[in-house]
């Protein structure tokens, strides 16, 4: 149980990243 606990965070760990990523990349292609 515990492990899956600990996939999850790791999943949205991941999720935060990819959407700062994605924003950067929108912000550079802004300009």
């Amino acid at each position: 149980q515990n492990k899956k606990h600990n996939d999850i965070k790791v999943m949205k760990l991941d999720v935060k990243l990819i959407k700062r990523c994605s924003v950067k990349r929108r912000l550079e292609n802004a300009d």
